[in-house]
């Protein structure tokens, strides 16, 4: 069941309005900045510094990121400064985003832009308008998602803010992707990894080469998969970004799966499970959960049990044995992404359940678990969401050709 793969595919990046740029990223970026924490007097500048801790820990620690983040909003407070609150409700946004909480994350960012906008901030209003998309795009309201990050887009161009247009580049491409448009998916993300390299932006270029492997994976090309997805490896080790780290093993154990080394496929499956409990990373969990019983359900089909085992009596042990964890660890993930609200993965960890309970001859609960499906599929998968893009990215595609005109015009 290829599908359950999807959120865990991508890990959405978030921005802080603070020291964006910066050169250190990851932990490095985070031990600099709690060394700075003890000399700062209580101005803007230790809410800059409390902000940007905050936002650094999203990918390691996000509950400490929340602590600093209340920091930083009590300080802005106290010394009346309106774009550090907003800033600070933006990372707050960021590391409950990062524990899978979208309704605490879309209320802290819906703060910020409102801020923002009172304080006609173009590049905070951007980095909001790109937040809550990616909010939109995790509870499956792609148009939405895609009106938000075409709104941001347009800011960022406007500025020539490269950080930003990379960011916006690569959620325009997980969009298409959720919608199955995977070539346009990997045209954006070039698009990304261009200006992430350019600017020497590495947990963007990290994130840009997990995403290709996974989109070259979709379209059967393993050879490309596997180099982009061990690059993402490589780079989110060195940056000891564990959200993304759980993101690319999840990936590449999929990519396993799909080249039939099933074994390979739930050792990386389990590093990837033990990472994202580490981090308190729900949506990373039930994703994990979810491939791996997407991996038992395979090894429970007879045409593999037949090739590994002589005795039929093992083939029948081994089957149940395999079914049975296939169906607790869906129903684990079904769990959980009911609570957080992923409906695009909750649709195929349901249809998931009903295979396994119809090959262990559970045919009631095969029935149940296949009409909740059903009942997710309308709202996730329809022709009418699939128009509302296209409309969408056409007007995009109108509003540059206008402005590339009235350039040569001038």
């Amino acid at each position: 069941m290829k599908n359950i793969r999807i959120l865990i595919i991508i890990l959405f990046v978030l921005v802080n309005i603070s020291k964006s740029k910066a050169q250190k990223q990851g932990q490095a970026r985070l031990d600099s900045l709690l060394k700075e924490l003890p000399k700062s007097k209580e101005d803007t500048n230790k809410v800059k510094l409390l902000t940007d801790i905050s936002y650094n820990y999203n990918s390691i620690d996000p509950k400490k990121g929340i602590l600093y983040g209340n920091q930083s909003e009590e300080l802005s407070n106290k010394l009346n400064w309106k774009l550090g609150l907003a800033a600070s409700y933006n990372s707050i946004g960021t590391n409950y985003h990062a524990l899978s909480n979208y309704s605490k994350a879309i209320e802290y960012f819906k703060k910020s832009l409102e801020i923002n906008s009172s304080l006609k901030d173009s590049n905070g209003i951007a980095v909001c308008y790109n937040n809550i998309g990616q909010l939109y795009s995790f509870t499956s309201n792609y148009p939405e998602a895609l009106n938000y990050f075409t709104l941001a887009l347009n800011i960022n161009e406007h500025l020539n803010n490269k950080l930003g247009m990379a960011l916006n580049y690569t959620n325009i491409g997980s969009v298409n992707y959720f919608q199955y448009n995977y070539r346009k998916a990997i045209e954006y993300n070039k698009k990304a990894l261009a200006i992430n390299e350019e600017i020497k932006n590495y947990i963007g270029m990290a994130n840009n080469y997990g995403g290709l492997g996974v989109f070259y994976m979709q379209l059967s090309d393993y050879s490309n998969a596997k180099i982009f997805i061990s690059k993402a490896i490589d780079l989110n080790r060195k940056l000891n970004n564990l959200n993304g780290l759980a993101v690319n093993l999840g990936a590449l154990g999929n990519l396993e799966s799909d080249m039939g080394n099933y074994d390979g496929s739930l050792k990386l499956h389990n590093q990837a499970l033990e990472i994202n409990r580490k981090v308190n990373n729900l949506s990373g969990i039930a994703n994990n959960l979810g491939n791996m019983g997407d991996v038992y359900l395979i090894l429970s089909q007879d045409s593999i049990l037949n090739k590994k085992y002589e005795s039929r009596e093992k083939r029948s042990i081994t089957k149940e044995v395999n079914l049975n964890k296939s169906i607790n660890s869906s129903i684990e993930a079904v769990k959980i992404l009911k609570n957080i609200g992923e409906r695009h993965n909750l649709f195929y960890a349901l249809k998931n359940l009903s295979v396994a309970y119809k090959l262990r001859g559970d045919y009631k609960d095969a029935y149940n678990a296949l009409e909740k499906s059903k009942s997710i599929q309308d709202s996730v998968f329809n022709i009418e969401k699939a128009n509302e893009i296209s409309k969408l990215e056409n007007a995009r595609e109108n509003l540059v050709k206008d402005r590339k005109i009235a350039i040569l015009n001038e």
